[in-house]
């Protein structure tokens, strides 16, 4: 057991210290994002057996540039469309100089994982910077975009956490036996409805000691449909590690596997927590946010 549990407990003490780090001026936050982005690059080419170095650093330099640029997007005015373009120009070079060493499936799903994950993980800077968006609507509080970045974090690790015990508990329907044979259904709306709970009492806390105005139906609603969103994200996670043969996509701790393992579902979540906030802002429904 305490192979286990020790990992875990040191995992959750880093993933603390990595959290109230977004609260410092100095970018640790940030460079800390663009190491965990390349780590779990590198993670997936490994598993899908990638093997040209001077590829693998590329697809690296381009996944852990994202969280950067993003700290910066203040004053970085370069568009996303000409660092994507110049990245697959470089991609479809490499594959004529390189083709005896490049395959081109392994090649072209590495580089729509880099893509996903440079997106993914540059949506956690833009998560926690969200206050930005109007600064009359969130009091230009940064606490509000540590609060989302929370609960988008939330609706990923206790959706997964609760449904492994509920499932343990109550489990009796296989959900998908053929990707996840262990993940059921009951297991997995105990977890939908003890993130709710513990998403609700989270904003109960940030409103009470950070003073902001986040509405208790508005943090139900979507935390509902974040955690389904987390359950199929850990689902998809599943079917690339079966059908490449693998357990785990690293070993970063020993018994909490890899940053992918740990993050998988949290690529689908974060994305779709600030898509939600941004666009309720942009298109002058931010106060739905405060219901």
């Amino acid at each position: 057991m305490s192979k286990k549990v020790i990992p875990a407990l040191i995992a959750l003490v880093v993933a603390i210290a990595w959290l109230f780090s977004a609260f410092l001026s100095f970018p640790v936050f940030a460079i800390a994002v663009s190491i965990i982005a390349a780590i779990g690059v590198y993670e997936i080419e490994h598993a899908l057996g990638v093997k040209n170095k001077i590829f693998m650093a590329l697809t690296l330099i381009y996944t852990a540039a994202g969280p950067i640029l993003a700290n910066y997007a203040d004053l970085v005015t370069l568009p996303f469309s000409a660092i994507l373009t110049v990245y697959i120009i470089a991609i479809m070079t490499m594959m004529v100089i390189c083709h005896e060493s490049m395959d081109f499936k392994s090649t072209a799903s590495s580089v729509l994982m880099s893509i996903c994950l440079q997106y993914g993980f540059s949506c956690v800077i833009y998560l926690r910077d969200i206050y930005k968006l109007d600064v009359s609507l969130f009091a230009e509080k940064k606490s509000y975009g540590i609060f989302f970045l929370l609960f988008a974090f939330f609706c990923s690790w206790l959706t997964d956490a609760m449904a492994f015990f509920a499932g343990s508990l109550l489990g009796k329907h296989k959900m998908g036996p053929k990707i996840s044979p262990n993940k059921t259904i009951e297991g997995a709306i105990g977890g939908v409805v003890c993130n709710t709970l513990l998403t609700i009492v989270l904003l109960a806390v940030f409103r009470h000691f950070f003073q902001i105005e986040v509405g208790y139906v508005f943090t139900a609603v979507i935390s509902v449909l974040l955690s389904v969103i987390s359950i199929f994200g850990d689902l998809a996670a599943s079917v690339i590690k079966r059908q490449n043969g693998i357990k785990d996509f690293g070993n970063l701790l020993p018994g909490t596997g890899g940053v992918m393992d740990r993050f998988d579902s949290s690529l689908f979540v974060i994305p779709l927590t600030f898509v939600i906030v941004n666009m309720l802002v942009k298109y002058g429904a931010g106060h739905f946010i405060f219901y």
